[in-house]
């Protein structure tokens, strides 16, 4: 059924109010001034266009997703073992075969390093004709710095080698104290003592053999003139006694040295050497 005139009219005066009404706001909206504060956004900061945005820290969201499955001391652990990056260190030698070392510190309570060092052979194609193909070694090494404990030493370690190329292992620690006499003169005592596994078991099927190494030996350097004497003694592997030796050195000029040696040796003779060496660290 049509509307009733009365009820068409009504409808139109309230649209044409509605129109007007909605007009007159934007033309408001369109005069207000620009920093009029909007409620609720008292808090926001705001940035200018002519700033440039903040740079994003993506540190934040780089981790290890298997961490999410251990214990916070596993994952402690974990970051103190992977500790800093590995250190290499190559040096070619004259046949064609190159000394390879690499070593990595550990974040441990004490200074731990650990390590390989390995002999790589040269290629069939470098071998010269008719010689021996040489074969390519290693050994794996583990050190820890001990601190420093009062009137007993000023420096102590404890060191482990495995080499599986000559079936043999090493487990070794030493420890040296420094004594200063006077303001020119020093002592330095150092002795150390170790284990060497044999890790072959003998043909008869018995138990891989061990030795004891031993050494001890006391250091007087004479600062002004560079020199220095060391009197020292080794333990013999092969019948348990001490073999005494008596060096001295004297430093000549620009890291040049002279060294002059003479030890006892296990058949009981003497060996008498005298050396030059040249030091320099850069």
């Amino acid at each position: 059924m049509p509307a009733s005139p009365s009820v068409s009219a009504v409808l139109a005066a309230l649209t044409m109010a509605t129109l007007a009404g909605n007009t007159a706001l934007a033309q408001q909206m369109a005069s207000a001034p620009a920093d009029i504060p909007v409620i609720g956004d008292e808090d926001r900061p705001t940035i200018s266009s002519s700033e440039p945005l903040p740079e994003i820290n993506w540190d934040q969201v780089s981790f290890d997703a298997y961490d999410l499955t251990r214990s916070a001391k596993a994952r402690e652990l974990g970051r103190q073992v992977r500790g800093e990056g590995p250190v290499w260190n190559r040096t070619e030698n004259t046949n064609g075969s190159a000394n390879v070392t690499v070593k990595r510190s550990l974040r441990t309570t004490l200074d731990t390093k650990v390590g390989v060092d390995m002999v790589v052979a040269p290629s069939s194609a470098q071998t010269l004709p008719g010689a021996q193909q040489q074969a390519s070694s290693g050994a794996a090494w583990a050190s820890t710095a001990l601190p420093s404990f009062g009137p007993w030493w000023d420096q102590a370690s404890v060191d482990a080698r495995l080499d599986p190329t000559a079936e043999q292992g090493r487990l070794a620690t030493s420890v040296s104290k420094s004594l200063p006499l006077n303001d020119r003169i020093s002592l330095t005592l150092q002795s150390g003592l170790g284990v060497n596994q044999s890790l072959a078991s003998s043909s008869l099927g018995g138990a891989s053999s061990h030795t004891i190494a031993a050494d001890r030996s006391a250091k007087l350097s004479w600062q002004p003139t560079g020199t220095s004497v060391t009197a020292q003694s080794r333990l013999s592997a092969m019948d348990d006694r001490w073999l005494n030796s008596f060096a001295a050195e004297q430093s000549l000029f620009g890291g040049v040295s002279v060294r002059g040696t003479v030890s006892q040796t296990e058949s009981g003779g003497h060996n008498q050497m005298v050396t030059a060496g040249f030091r320099r660290s850069w």
